[in-house]
């Protein structure tokens, strides 16, 4: 499906059908992202009075637990509630849903023990 948006009279157009998954899923090894020493994330069946939520483990389907940290294991979005004292969640504070960006990929330096991005890899990027 094509359509047509006007931004500050330029007109784009958007072909729905074929969006652009920016994610990075989540892996419960030591290939998902991390930052801030977290581990990774867990991947748990549900297990309780004689059910199991893994089928390769005799389960009727799979039905796991998820543990894992936003802020350290993958992509979001962030919001004025990581900084403040109040509690806010991006559903309060992001009520638009479409906008025109600019995407970028930055592979981060090694410095010491750590990986960073620098100003001047975003500036150049």
């Amino acid at each position: 499906m094509i359509t047509t948006i006007q931004y500050k009279e330029e007109n784009y157009q958007i072909d729905l059908s074929k969006p652009l998954d920016i994610s990075i899923p989540l892996r419960a090894d030591k290939s998902n992202l991390t930052a801030w020493y977290v581990d990774v994330p867990k991947f748990e069946p549900v297990v309780g009075d004689g059910f199991i939520g893994d089928v390769n483990q005799g389960g009727a389907v799979n039905f796991r637990n998820i543990l894992f940290n936003p802020h350290g294991n993958g992509t979001h979005t962030e919001c004025v509630g990581h900084i403040s004292k109040e509690n806010y969640t991006i559903n309060q504070c992001l009520t638009e849903f479409f906008f025109l960006a600019n995407v970028v990929s930055i592979i981060p330096k090694k410095l010491g023990e750590d990986s960073i991005v620098t100003l001047s890899q975003i500036e150049n990027a």
